[in-house]
């Protein structure tokens, strides 16, 4: 990841860790793994639907998970969320 995407995690978080430029999360505010959770802004993309970029990276282990973006309860990897996208594109042609 560029370092431009990374910043410090959020008050209360470790310090040591890095948090995307996309999270929202208010680290610290959560125990366990809920604070290791990023979070992007919701985008709205239909009537009470929001898609939201997100992943989780384990503090000790570096372990990262995602990133993933959810619609709704679906959980797409960013590749089939591109391939989403395109499609949608191609209903508009």
């Amino acid at each position: 990841m560029a370092e431009s995407d990374v910043r410090g995690a959020s008050s209360g978080g470790d310090s040591g860790s890095a948090c995307p430029r996309w999270c929202i999360t208010d680290h610290g505010a959560q125990q366990g793994e809920e604070d290791w959770l990023h979070v992007g802004e919701p985008l709205p993309v239909a009537d009470g639907l929001h898609a939201q970029l997100c992943m989780s990276v384990d503090p000790a282990t570096g372990r990262q998970e995602g990133p993933f973006v959810l619609i709704g309860a679906t959980e797409l990897t960013l590749a089939a969320t591109a391939t989403l996208g395109s499609a949608l594109v191609q209903l508009t042609l």
